[in-house]
């Protein structure tokens, strides 16, 4: 029997009543949890306090988790098909892609094909790197698509999606490529030449509200990249305002594409299913969450601890019908060896000192037990619902604020006199990329402060160093990047998570730092396969740097691991070492 504290603070005690297991003990002065009370217990637990993982041995979270594990294959293309060759069944496509395309590839196309032919809609959920970009446009050919919209994140408009289409569509079969931005008169000017002649229009999400869409004629087709981001969409008057724009795209043909699908957690597959079958996912809780999902009371409401066990081969069946997913291991055995290492560093006495002290003015303010647990859950509010009243809305968000505060205090951002020292994290950034040295390597911080200060660091060194943040521009990013991939010069490219995270490719680097970590895998694996993908020649190490005995190592880390499971959950395979 292992007894594992989990709380003394009120209102997370009321989130441990919901765990068969937990009990107030008066001799500690605090709720504690029994692991003798079962796996299903431990992962109810570990669910509503991702902190009490660091207290459990390793192997015993990791037999719990993959105890509830489907290991069987996401894989219906491969039975579908048969004996057939796949390539046989997408007529229309070039020669130079049918010969272009990995046999998993094709196999797959073949069976989305089917899909769009049979029911208009499809979800190609292939990892980052595996060609999901050339896939879509095999799909626009055997479409016989003469009107193709493509959505994407601005970052990838001109510098993948653009010339991917000039690429593999030399002849211009399907049309000219346009691109919707600039000015309104601009705007108008593309969709009216779009409308009248056909071709491919290129929009980024934040201008997908610029349109007035149903005066436009129908499209062929309709591509969603990183559809992922569709997840916050349902029919409810609350979606996303790109969302609703999206919706009001008149097409024949609807084609998702993500690496990610899973972000934060089963929930967020509704939105892209909604997108793609809005008669079928009508409503989020009964055609979805209730069908599929399990829930507990928490401090603030409900909170998502799984899936229903008996309920897992239904939904992974129900997905798999229209949803193909490739996980890179299994597909590119012929990729380099990655390693994937966690380095914890301690703070300097002088930032142990600032974070002890804004970590009890934390305490003191919001009155939490401790800054390793706060109950929230930082994508989706409290407990993974809608705060009940106007008090939780405002104890939430100052606890998000502190929190940010304190991770930006252990990577070095001193917020009592606003000047980077003593950044221990930043140390060893700068020995990791020195070592690495004359291979490239690439960096990912959370905070552009963190960027900025590393990028001075390592020029100051005379390491030539390039970074990338919210405040540079498109074309000077797209620029940046295609220095780093093609020249000696930058060394080191420098990034924010979020501007360089996905729809690029970094493989001329060997090494990956993430300085600071999200709070979401998919974004950090994200940021990983932009240097571990096809073409990668090299070893890849992907470093994640860790202050020890601050939140990096009590919030981020098991929140991190716990909806990595998850994921591992819905879609089986191994390990998720990232």
């Amino acid at each position: 029997m292992a007894i594992v504290p989990i709380t003394d603070d009120y209102i997370r005690g009321r989130a441990a009543r919901s765990i068969p297991g937990a009990s107030w003990s008066p001799e500690r002065g605090e709720w504690v949890f029994d692991t003798d009370a079962g796996p299903d217990a431990a992962l109810i637990a570990l669910k509503l306090f991702p902190d009490i993982r660091l207290a459990l041995d390793p192997s015993y979270v990791k037999e719990l988790e993959h105890s509830a594990t489907d290991a069987r294959p996401f894989d219906h293309a491969t039975e579908w098909l048969g004996e057939r060759d796949p390539k046989v069944l997408l007529p229309g496509v070039p020669d130079s892609i049918l010969g272009a395309l990995y046999p998993y590839q094709a196999a797959d196309l073949a069976y989305t094909a089917a899909r769009l032919n049979a029911d208009g809609a499809a979800y190609l959920g292939w990892d980052r790197g595996l060609g999901k970009t050339l896939g879509a446009i095999t799909l626009c050919f055997v479409c016989n698509a003469r009107r193709v919209v493509v959505v994407c994140p601005n970052s990838s408009k001109r510098s993948v999606w653009g010339p991917e289409f000039g690429k593999w569509d030399e002849h211009c079969l399907l049309g000219r490529t346009f691109y919707l931005d600039g000015t309104a008169r601009r705007r108008g000017l593309v969709l009216g030449e779009w409308a009248a002649d056909g071709g491919v229009l290129i929009v980024h999400y934040e201008a997908l509200r610029l349109v007035e869409w149903k005066k436009l004629p129908p499209a062929d087709l309709v591509i969603v990249d990183e559809a992922h981001r569709l997840a916050n969409g349902s029919a409810s008057g609350r979606s996303p305002k790109f969302y609703k724009a999206l919706k009001q795209i008149r097409t024949k043909n609807k084609l998702a594409l993500s690496g990610s699908l899973i972000v934060n957690g089963p929930e967020d597959f509704f939105g892209a299913n909604h997108w793609l079958f809005p008669t079928v996912y009508r409503s989020k809780w009964r055609d979805w969450n209730d069908k599929y999902l399990r829930y507990v009371e928490g401090g603030f409401g409900k909170v998502l601890v799984g899936i229903k066990p008996d309920r897992l081969d239904d939904m992974r069946d129900e997905l798999g019908a229209f949803t193909v997913v490739r996980r890179k291991e299994d597909e590119l055995p012929g990729l380099p060896e990655r390693i994937v290492q966690v380095v914890k560093v301690e703070l300097s006495p002088h930032q142990r000192r600032v974070y002890n002290d804004l970590a009890e003015r934390f305490i003191a303010d919001l009155g939490v037990d401790s800054v390793a647990g706060d109950g929230v859950d930082h994508e989706e509010g409290v407990g993974g619902s809608a705060p009940r009243d106007g008090k939780t809305r405002i104890v939430v968000g100052s606890v998000l604020a502190q929190l940010g505060k304190l991770r930006q205090v252990a990577c070095g951002l001193d917020l009592l006199d606003g000047e980077l020292k003593d950044s221990s994290k930043l140390d060893l950034a700068e020995q990791l990329v020195q070592d690495n040295l004359p291979r490239k390597t690439v960096v990912f911080t959370w905070h552009r402060a963190t960027a900025t200060a590393l990028h001075e660091r390592l020029n100051a060194r005379g390491i030539t160093s390039a970074v990338v943040t919210g405040d540079v521009a498109m074309k000077e990013r797209a620029h940046i990047v295609e220095s780093f991939q093609e020249c000696d010069d930058p060394a080191v490219l420098i990034a924010t998570i979020k501007t360089l995270g996905e729809s690029v490719t970094l493989h001329a680097a060997s090494d990956l730092i993430f300085v600071e970590s999200s709070w979401t895998p998919a974004d950090m694996e994200q940021a990983a396969d932009r240097v571990y993908r096809i073409g990668q020649r090299h070893r890849v190490t992907i470093t994640n740097i860790v202050a020890a005995d601050t939140v990096d190592e009590t919030r981020v880390l098991p929140r991190v691991a716990d909806k990595a499971a998850m994921r591992r959950m819905v879609f089986g395979g191994g390990d998720d070492t990232d």
